[in-house]
């Protein structure tokens, strides 16, 4: 069962994560954008904090011991930081949030199962 909720927190932050690289790179082309925000984290087309979301979701199911912790605490200071950029900045993105909880309900699933 926390396999299962495991899994699925990874594969729902791979697609949350694939659709704001891909929303990004469309608004940076049409300069629609329905959430009005991140161009403050976009570099030439690419949502650069979404792309190493993307990343760490796709590499966790792969880490071990040492390396398993120090991906689990990039990932905590990232959602700081962003999160409490997001908070003092008063921009509110439901998808980078659903990201966020989906990071750190992995981690706190492995660090209970421990």
């Amino acid at each position: 069962m926390v396999d299962k909720l495991k899994t699925g927190l990874i594969i729902f932050g791979i697609i949350d994560s694939l659709y704001l690289l891909i929303n990004t790179y469309l608004q940076s082309l049409s300069e629609f954008c329905p959430l009005q925000g991140c161009y403050f984290l976009t570099y030439y087309g690419i949502n650069f904090p979404a792309l190493l979301g993307l990343i760490w979701f796709i590499l966790y199911p792969f880490m071990r011991g040492l390396l398993l912790s120090l991906w689990q605490v990039s990932a905590i200071i990232g959602i700081a930081v962003l999160g409490g950029t997001a908070i003092l900045t008063s921009y509110f993105c439901p998808y980078c949030f659903a990201a966020y909880t989906a990071g750190i309900g992995v981690i706190a699933i492995d660090r209970i199962n421990r």
